[in-house]
């Protein structure tokens, strides 16, 4: 997914050593309750603002975790609904079929052409106006695992 959304966190030592004085199956549980939780507004905002026509794209944007990083998640869309950066980004014209000829970049393109269509920015517009909540909501679950498991 091309549009990362990062939280800093302040204070990361501190927050290092809370962690692992709860042990690393705890610490790692409450990390991803925390990680969940500032993803979950941004999905539901993405939701909200992508193009509607049957409402196929918007029932898979997704939080899952992120198979190249520890400790991350991805906000998205699912491989069944595989054309969501074609809406986020917008379609080049392009040749589909048998028929037309387009030229791009030295090569020809035979077939019929595809008009190519406008971007509908949905995750970006939902990552800018959700950061501040998923930073609250990340601090707040992160605070109160922390808290409840210190005890």
């Amino acid at each position: 997914m091309a549009n990362d959304f990062r939280i800093r966190v302040s204070g990361g030592e501190q927050l290092g050593r809370a962690l692992d004085r709860l042990g690393q199956a705890v610490g790692g549980i409450i990390l991803g309750q925390a990680l969940r939780a500032a993803a979950e507004p941004i999905r539901d905002r993405a939701r909200e603002l992508a193009p509607r026509r049957t409402g196929f794209l918007a029932e898979h944007i997704v939080v899952v975790p992120d198979p190249e990083r520890e400790n991350a998640l991805l906000v998205g869309t699912t491989k069944k609904a595989f054309y969501g950066h074609m809406q986020e980004f917008g379609v080049q014209p392009h040749a589909i079929g048998k028929g037309s000829t387009l030229r791009s970049k030295g090569r020809r393109q035979t077939g019929r052409m595809h008009p190519g269509h406008a971007a509908h920015p949905f995750m970006r517009p939902a990552i800018d106006q959700c950061e501040d909540e998923a930073g609250r909501r990340f601090a707040e679950v992160l605070r109160r695992g922390i808290e409840e498991h210190s005890r």
